[in-house]
């Protein structure tokens, strides 16, 4: 896990803010309900700024287990 040194680039930061609203009003997230809130098209993107949020200790999940997905911050400052 490795933690940002300097602010989150604005796909990841849309991206998060999206994971905690998402997170906080229905107590769970998908990457389809990510997608959604953040005005994203593809889910393919949505899951390419998640791996990269994991990988910098900001999301999390268990693999192969659906709705899982959950941030492991509670606020983000833009």
């Amino acid at each position: 896990m490795r933690r940002p040194d300097a602010a989150l680039a604005p796909p990841l930061a849309r991206t998060l803010a999206a994971l905690i609203r998402v997170y906080a009003r229905d107590g769970r997230a998908t990457v389809q309900s990510v997608m959604v809130e953040a005005g994203y098209a593809s889910r393919g993107d949505v899951h390419m700024h998640l791996s990269r949020l994991r990988g910098l200790g900001l999301a999390a999940w268990d693999d192969g287990q659906q709705a899982t997905l959950r941030p492991t911050v509670v606020a983000v400052a833009v």
